[in-house]
């Protein structure tokens, strides 16, 4: 029997709710405190909350996803200008009117770290894979990194670049835009740079994100575009009706952009714009957007001095792992599912299946439920039902009223002898691992006796992470990083996962270097196949 199907039989299954119900496309906006702090970044912070630079200001603000805004002062003429969650649980940020990057924990204790050269200036940033800070100098056409105790930087082959956004890519490397070289740039964490040139003459790429589909997605601002570039450094541009500045992957498994005409914009996969004014109106000059774990979309307008969300228009779950396929002859596995409405009004909404080992995207296999007040729909066997099979994961995304209650269960069909299997219980938002954050799974105790997989699935804007493997007795026996693409699934052996053998009573640690992410490892007996689930945390 082949091991990919082998190893099915002991998966269980999480149900993560991201979002309550939001009306389909409703912008809110929230003033900033401070008049004209010419806000520009925004991220989301290892806490959960959006943290934004005020350039003008000179200070980083943090946002809860109700509205409330705290501002942290930063020393006079600093100028913040983007920011990211850093591989520590802290925040760090570029800063344009000093040579310096900056620091900041949760609590608002600061440190700054100077460059070498005391002439140049920081721009966009990053968290690498490599459990260092990334970011694009300009003046100076480097990019660089940085870590408490030191770093480095690499020049540009393309003289004045103007090198501006960087993202970590789904294939473990640094990638960055140049404005004025009209380039995107790749960097390895050993820093070798390959450009790759935009199709478009003087294209102004700005910002850059990595996203649907496996690929990196940026902005052409001068150009009026939307840019998808392969790992492999393939090039194709989208229309777009005006420049922007940042472009992210929703929860809703569309790109999300800002315009310079004063609206959001919304791309499927396919190139197909739908625009959604801002209130505040053409002045509103939005910058920095990110996806938030509510799953809507904030972003800064640095215009009218106010933080924006945007609703995707679905309130989000997703089950990491479905199933339907033989296992073991004679045994078949199934995922059953029930939904129940507990409110008076009718909901509605999608599945969308993600098969597995492949980036997901708005465009694959869907289906439709729609279920009266109080009203409770079962499915013996969830993926046939819509003419799947095999093994994936699934995204729910309700467009009418609040997500359905959903229960879960994974079984072997045994037809007149029964079934074996088992329920999981529902993981909270923050149950899925962030920037900076460590998590642990344990092998089996014996591992003759019991068989361990590992299943991963990630969140919108994919992730990278380091795996640490240590021994019974704790000392360090393998390292070694890992990159995924945005809402991508994979489940198999704990020996695929690490590519070695893994030794009994060994304990595998996790650190997420970018993005978000759900692990879990499932142990098995290997001979009543009974199975037990454990969540990293």
């Amino acid at each position: 029997m082949n091991e990919r199907w082998r190893s099915i039989a002991i998966l269980g299954v999480l149900v993560c709710t991201f979002a309550a119900s939001s009306p389909a496309q409703v912008i809110t906006e929230f003033p900033i405190p401070t008049p004209a702090s010419d806000a520009l970044g925004i991220t989301v912070g290892p806490d959960g909350n959006l943290w934004f630079t005020e350039q003008g200001a000179s200070k980083i603000g943090r946002i809860t996803t109700a509205g409330v805004i705290t501002e942290f002062p930063l020393p006079a003429g600093t100028g913040p200008t983007r920011i990211t969650s850093g591989p520590d649980g802290n925040l760090w940020f570029s800063e344009s009117a000093r040579a310096f990057i900056g620091r900041l924990t949760t609590a608002g204790v600061l440190t700054e770290f100077a460059l070498t050269s005391s002439t140049s200036a920081t721009r966009g940033i990053t968290s690498g894979p490599d459990d260092n800070v990334w970011f694009t100098v300009n003046p100076g056409n480097r990019v660089g990194h940085t870590a408490p105790g030191g770093g480095t930087s690499f020049a540009i082959p393309t003289a004045n670049s103007v090198p501006s956004g960087i993202t970590t890519g789904p294939d473990g490397n640094l990638w960055f835009v140049e404005f004025s070289g009209n380039n995107v740039g790749r960097i390895t964490p050993a820093g070798v740079i390959t450009e790759f040139p935009i199709p478009t003459p003087a294209a102004g790429a700005y910002g850059i994100s990595s996203g649907l589909g496996g690929n990196l997605w940026f902005i052409e601002r001068s150009a009026g575009k939307i840019g998808r570039i392969t790992p492999a450094g393939a090039i194709t541009e989208f229309p777009i009706p005006s420049g922007g500045v940042g472009v992210v992957t929703g929860s809703d498994a569309n790109l999300w952009f800002v315009e310079d005409s004063g609206k959001i914009g919304r791309m499927t996969l396919s190139g197909a714009v739908t625009e959604f004014a801002i209130p505040s109106g053409s002045g509103s000059a939005p910058s920095g957007i990110t996806t938030g774990l509510d799953g809507d979309i904030w972003f800064v307008e640095n215009g009218t001095n106010k933080i924006g969300r945007i609703t995707t228009g679905s309130a989000f779950s997703l089950l990491p792992v479905v199933v339907s396929a033989p296992g073991v002859p004679p045994s078949f596995f199934k995922t059953s599912v029930q939904l129940h409405n507990s409110i008076a009004s009718p909901v509605s909404g999608t599945f969308l299946f993600h098969p597995g080992a492949v980036p997901g995207t708005a465009s694959d296999p869907a289906t439709a439920y729609s279920l009266g007040p109080y009203e409770t729909h079962a499915y013996d066997d969830f993926l046939p039902s819509f003419g799947q099979s095999g093994i994936g994961t699934l995204d729910l995304n309700a467009t009418t009223g609040p997500a359905p209650v959903t229960v879960v269960r994974v079984f072997n069909d045994a037809g007149a002898a029964g079934t074996t299997g088992f329920n999981e219980e529902q993981a909270r938002p923050e149950d899925a691992l962030t920037v900076g954050q460590d998590a642990v799974l344990v092998a089996p105790a014996d591992t003759a006796k019991f068989r361990f997989n590992i299943g991963v699935r990630t969140l919108s804007n994919g992730a990278s992470i380091t795996v640490t493997v240590r021994d019974s007795t704790g000392a360090v026996t393998q390292t070694l990083t890992k990159s995924y693409p945005a809402f991508f699934f994979q489940q198999g052996s704990a020996a695929d996962f690490l590519g070695a053998p893994l030794g009994a009573n060994s304990s595998i640690e996790i650190r997420v270097d970018s993005g978000s992410l759900i692990v879990y490892g499932v142990t098995a007996d290997n001979i009543t196949q009974d199975p037990s689930l454990q969540l990293a945390r």
